[in-house]
């Protein structure tokens, strides 16, 4: 099925869903701060920079949040923490088992990173399935050159046994879809949708495609499934002279807008082989955290304009500290069609 169709199932199906449930005025909140990792000494003893990290912050008071749509005040009626179950369904968009024999051989090209080698991928994988409660639930698909599918409810066992058959793919297996149309399935395995709904992207999305990024937001956004990066998302220098600072990849900033976050991946060196398993261990950890934190915010009404920000009492402690949310924020309470003309027949 092409990837346009199955995101326009998922949308449809969000829409009959929302219109049948008639869910009240709420927004999906997560709040993270950024944390500046500390040098990490090598064995020899020097010391490197990490990317910096992003942690949940939790047990915020309900006047934490300010919520404006426009220049108008919206009264926030009251704010819940939800670290119910979570189901997650992780995507691999890594190179498979062939691409890194091509890496070890040194025959995949100057730009292969060479950082991408199967410790990584078990790594990340048997992390988070180490970290996941018994009520959670977890899925894996595989995207490239090799096709591997775990359903959700699947034990953790089947998912570290999935994660090894990625190594070793049968050589008539069937191919995996591409990183978008791998997403678009994953967002379909959820069916009813759930709080806390998450896709967990190991690896990032390169090339971008500004067509299918909308299109994927629009499907995420409608079912409420948030996305979670860990990889290559991230910040990145602005490419101009007369431009100051950093600005959000693609692919991260997608995750900002469906409520989740990213984790870039660090890097070690080829000779901190053992550093290298416990960074990628927290980064696992980090992605974890913020997915089974959010708030839930109840609110008098809701629009596409609606910004929810923090109090000036909690940016002047936390100056950077962000609200993830789903945006563009759905229209609540929905209109209502105008009643007749009075002695005017409805059809």
């Amino acid at each position: 099925m092409r990837l346009s169709a199955v995101l326009t199932l998922a949308v449809l199906a969000a829409a009959n869903f929302a219109e049948a449930q008639q869910p009240p005025c709420t927004v999906v909140a997560n709040v993270v701060a950024e944390v500046v990792r500390p040098l990490w000494p090598l064995p020899d003893g020097t010391k490197v920079y990490q990317p910096e990290s992003w942690i949940p912050l939790r047990n915020l008071p309900p006047d934490a949040f300010v919520v404006r749509d426009g220049r108008r005040r919206v009264p926030v009626l009251s704010v819940e923490q939800n670290s119910g179950p979570r189901r997650i369904v992780v995507v691999i968009a890594y190179p498979g088992a062939r691409a890194y024999e091509r890496i070890r051989a040194g025959t995949a090209g100057s730009s292969a990173p060479q950082e991408q080698t199967p410790d990584l991928v078990d790594t990340q994988v048997t992390a988070i399935a180490s970290l996941a409660r018994p009520e959670d639930s977890l899925a894996l698909l595989t995207t490239g050159e090799s096709r591997l599918e775990v359903p959700l409810g699947s034990s953790r066992d089947a998912l570290r046994a999935g994660i090894a058959a990625f190594f070793h793919p049968h050589a008539d297996g069937p191919a995996g879809p591409d990183v978008f149309s791998g997403l678009a399935e994953a967002i379909t395995w959820f069916g009813t949708p759930q709080t806390g709904d998450s896709i967990f992207l190991l690896g990032g999305i390169r090339p971008w495609d500004r067509a299918k990024g909308a299109d994927l937001r629009s499907a995420l956004v409608s079912r409420g499934i948030r996305l979670f990066i860990l990889g290559t998302a991230g910040f990145e220098i602005t490419p101009c002279t007369t431009c100051l600072g950093s600005f959000l990849t693609p692919d991260a900033l997608l995750s900002e807008q469906t409520g989740g976050g990213f984790e870039m991946t660090g890097y070690l060196g080829p000779h901190a082989s053992d550093d290298n398993l416990r960074l990628w261990q927290s980064e696992a950890k980090a992605l974890y955290d913020m997915a089974t934190a959010a708030y839930v915010l109840r609110l008098e009404r809701t629009g596409p304009a609606l910004r929810v920000e923090l109090s000036p009492k909690i940016r002047g402690r936390l100056e950077a500290a962000r609200v993830h949310y789903a945006t563009p924020v759905p229209v609540c309470p929905p209109p209502t069609a105008p009643a007749p003309a009075r002695g005017k027949k409805t059809e």
